[in-house]
């Protein structure tokens, strides 16, 4: 009789121990869950944060040089977004040294084509034309 007691009270032990592990289980992967969903929204989140400084530009006729000459600034503090700058007749125009640039297309308008993406919805992208 002091055997199946004995033994009555290990099996609950190890019931118990199942119920402990199973609920621990449960617990980890409904939060890792939620962790992966947070993750996904902090990271659309920040692309757009990031795509919104460039697609202000996107579409528009009337971008003067010195707007051109801030979104270049910005794509090189970036380094991953590629600025293109050409003349009606596909002509590339030098952006390196941006005063000269601001200072020979002062008067000058930049119409914006729409950007390019990469796989993940940022902005690779940028082409701007020089309106004659």
């Amino acid at each position: 009789m002091e055997n199946a007691s004995r033994a009555l009270i290990i099996a609950g032990g190890v019931l118990i121990a199942i119920i402990i592990l199973s609920l621990g289980v449960y617990l980890f992967v409904m939060f890792s869950g939620q962790a992966k969903t947070y993750r996904d929204i902090v990271s659309v989140t920040e692309i757009q944060k990031f795509n919104s400084k460039f697609d202000a530009y996107a579409g528009r006729q009337d971008i003067t040089a010195q707007e051109v000459a801030s979104v270049c600034n910005l794509a090189k503090e970036y380094n991953n977004v590629s600025i293109t700058v050409q003349k009606a007749t596909n002509q590339a125009i030098d952006v390196s040294n941006i005063e000269s640039f601001v200072a020979d297309n002062f008067d000058s308008l930049f119409s914006c084509s729409n950007p390019q993406y990469d796989n993940n919805g940022k902005i690779i992208s940028l082409v701007f034309i020089k309106i004659d």
